[in-house]
């Protein structure tokens, strides 16, 4: 049973959770550049979805490898050519980088702030969910088994460094940055939230939280049609893992 603290906290999470997509989705005036992509970027959408599901099916319907310190310079190096692709994709279309991370709105600080302050509140809803769907220590991810198991240092800090700031930055460019933006002007923003949510936590090929990470993905999505700035989803996005981290490390202390 969940105390009772935490299940008010879930409840008024939630209410907030969904006042915020509300708000986002069909009250909020756009106030993002418009026309970053248009339908001749489908295809790249399409052929980037293509790859991620097929990644997904393999994650799901192959044994749990375990995750160890010589996986993070691969994981770090895999991150950083999706990231590197999305910047090329972006000059070789011509779409401004200021334009495309929602520079120039409010200074970075304030969107990094808002950002931080949107996911205080969305957090303890999709963690208590989290919670009551697994709350097992075998059902997470393997790289969070491994970060609550090691007792290196060295790879914690890599691996949080990995979490906090590179996945963050490169998972935001992809999923919310550019898919999103793409699949809302050939299909609708309903569809496009829907999709790629469901592709995001599909990718991270873990059935527990499934329904934990796509609504964390309908959070990062409605952060990106209030403001039109990826960097209040960055922060978002690193809120989240950061302190999903400190409790991990909390447990542990105990």
């Amino acid at each position: 049973m969940l105390p009772a603290i935490e299940i008010a906290l879930g409840l008024c999470s939630g209410v907030f959770f969904f006042a915020f997509l509300q708000r986002a989705f069909f009250a909020a005036k756009p106030t993002e550049h418009p026309g970053l992509f248009g339908q001749i970027d489908i295809a790249v959408a399409l052929t980037l979805s293509a790859l991620f599901i097929w990644m997904a099916i393999g994650l799901f319907s192959a044994p749990e490898k375990p995750f160890n310190e010589k996986d993070i310079p691969g994981s770090l190096f895999t991150q950083a050519l999706f990231g590197g692709a999305v910047l090329v994709y972006l000059a070789l279309r011509k779409i401004p980088f200021r334009a495309y991370f929602g520079l120039g709105q409010r200074p970075v600080w304030k969107s990094l702030l808002f950002g931080f302050i949107l996911m205080l509140g969305i957090f303890p809803f999709v963690g208590i969910l989290a919670n009551l769907l697994n709350s097992e220590p075998s059902g997470e991810q393997a790289a969070v088994k491994f970060f609550r198991c090691s007792t290196s240092l060295q790879a914690r800090l890599m691996l949080a460094f990995m979490a906090v700031i590179v996945a963050p930055v490169v998972e935001e460019m992809v999923f919310r940055g550019l898919l999103y933006r793409i699949f809302k002007v050939y299909f609708g923003k309903i569809f496009a939230m829907f999709f790629t949510s469901i592709l995001f936590a599909a990718i991270h090929g873990n059935i527990p939280t499934l329904l934990p990470l796509t609504l964390l993905a309908f959070g990062l999505t409605a952060g990106l049609e209030l403001t039109g700035s990826l960097l209040v989803n960055i922060a978002m996005h690193a809120t989240f893992n950061g302190i999903s981290l400190l409790f991990l490390l909390n447990e542990n202390a105990r």
